[in-house]
């Protein structure tokens, strides 16, 4: 009885890894004596194949040419797909064994794939997902890098950090939803009402930043903030809902009102905002954006380890 218990829960861990093995979503291979044996979904689509059986039977070395013993450290493949295209693949060999005898898995990760995946990565931790704006660490750097250019070639660069007055009433009043379609808009709107040089970021909730490049006199960058508020006080239509809004506005240049970027920066949030508490919010959000790179470079670490 304990023999048949045994063997029975041996039979239903074998389905369970099976079925785990057939969906994964890494491309997947096991090879024995030189020919694939097993071939999940997933490496059906690396491979250019429809159904597995086009893989399965055939040598491994049809596909690409694997190392004679297994490793700890990934390695790259030249794959040649069943419709002639070449890839390159990321790969770790495990031994294992198949039916009863030693046999190779294969753990495979299209390279291109995983570019693209990193440098999503790279954006989302720079970018803010609802706008797609910069963030407030790419703002941070924007910042640094204009007032560089402005030094070397003599010129002024501003900063108008902007927000929202009353905004918590709309999303108290008809939800986030609504209240996140409103703030979209609102990036659409700040973006058609700078110039192709210049940068708008989401600082946070409700909290924008504008830098405003290559200016000779701080009154050029009012120009900008007399385009930009009016359009913003226009009626936003979303969702079935009417929402009108007005902004406050603080500018700030740079040289002429500060030498450095912390200075520049609290200048322009005393000027933009009467309630003191939410200026020192904004100001320490603003100081504090530089952390945000260790965790992108965490991530990072983490989508690579996880590749292997």
């Amino acid at each position: 009885m304990a023999r048949e218990t045994s063997t029975a829960a041996l039979a239903d861990a074998q389905a369970r890894y099976r079925d785990l093995f057939a969906h994964c979503d890494q491309p997947l291979l096991i090879v024995a004596d030189g020919v694939i044996v097993v071939a999940n979904d997933a490496a059906v689509g690396l491979f250019g194949a429809t159904q597995a059986s086009q893989l399965v039977d055939r040598r491994i070395d049809e596909f690409c040419e694997l190392p004679p013993e297994p490793g700890n450290e990934p390695i790259e493949l030249k794959l040649k797909r069943l419709d002639k295209a070449q890839v390159t693949a990321r790969a770790r060999l495990l031994a294992c064994r198949y039916d009863g005898k030693p046999g190779l898995q294969v753990l495979l990760r299209d390279a291109a794939e995983r570019s693209r995946l990193e440098g999503r990565l790279q954006y989302l931790v720079r970018h803010d997902m609802l706008t797609e704006l910069p963030n407030r660490t790419e703002f941070r750097d924007r910042l640094v890098g204009a007032m560089a250019r402005a030094r070397r070639n003599a010129r002024q660069v501003a900063v108008m950090l902007l927000n929202l007055d009353r905004f918590k009433a709309v999303n108290t009043r008809h939800g986030s939803e609504i209240g996140d379609l409103v703030l979209a808009e609102v990036a659409r709107r700040l973006t058609q009402g700078v110039r192709q040089a210049d940068s708008v970021a989401r600082i946070a909730g409700d909290e924008f930043g504008l830098i405003l490049e290559a200016i000779d006199q701080r009154e050029q960058a009012a120009v900008v903030a007399n385009r930009v508020l009016p359009a913003l006080k226009e009626p936003i239509e979303v969702g079935g809902v009417r929402v009108e809004l007005t902004a406050s506005a603080g500018i700030a240049a740079f040289p002429s009102d500060a030498q450095d970027i912390d200075p520049l920066l609290r200048m322009a949030v005393a000027l933009g905002h009467s309630d003191a508490a939410a200026a020192r919010t904004l100001l320490m959000e603003l100081q504090h954006a530089q952390p945000a790179r260790a965790e992108a470079g965490q991530a990072l670490r983490e989508l690579s380890s996880g590749s292997r």
